[in-house]
């Protein structure tokens, strides 16, 4: 169990039961982001799911949507809300460098999707490589969800964030 298990995963469900139950919850930013990290999530687990070679496909696709999101995070959404709220920087570091840390493990098992047939003794190596990937994001959008939700919960849509200061 890593540090970010031992200190913020204990919380986490009372604070998505604490947020799911705000009024506010399904019509703003925040409940958006909850529909768009659970389908991360679900898509996630399917490829993990796989009885033998996962597809590539579903995790090109996947990663594709991750990185739009990531993109969008990293050039937009993070930086205005560290302005608007004063989100801890060091939180807001660590979730910027989780989505480097993403991209390196994407890469490895990139390079074991171009190795691996279904009878391959690489199919483990890739099965232990997608579950470091996915489970370094799932602890990522929680991290995500406890450091952003309690404010998204005041902002009707991401597009109201366009006009907010950078």
């Amino acid at each position: 169990m890593d540090a970010y298990e031992k200190k913020v995963k204990p919380t986490y469900l009372k604070d998505v039961a604490t947020w799911r139950e705000d009024s506010r919850f399904e019509s703003s930013a925040a409940g958006r982001l909850w529909t768009v990290h659970n389908n991360f999530r679900g898509e996630a687990l399917e490829i993990l799911r796989a009885k033998k070679k996962p597809s590539k496909r579903a995790f090109d696709d996947l990663l594709k949507d991750i990185h739009k999101h990531h993109k969008g995070e990293d050039t937009s959404i993070f930086p205005k809300m560290k302005k608007k709220f004063q989100i801890d920087e060091k939180k807001m570091k660590t979730l910027e460098d989780q989505h480097v840390e993403m991209l390196r493990l994407e890469d490895q098992a990139r390079k074991l999707f171009d190795e691996v047939d279904d009878d391959d003794g690489l199919l483990w190596e890739l099965k232990q490589t997608l579950d470091a990937l996915f489970g370094h994001f799932m602890s990522h959008l929680a991290l995500e969800e406890q450091t952003l939700m309690p404010h998204l919960l005041s902002v009707k849509s991401f597009t109201d964030m366009k006009t907010w200061p950078v």
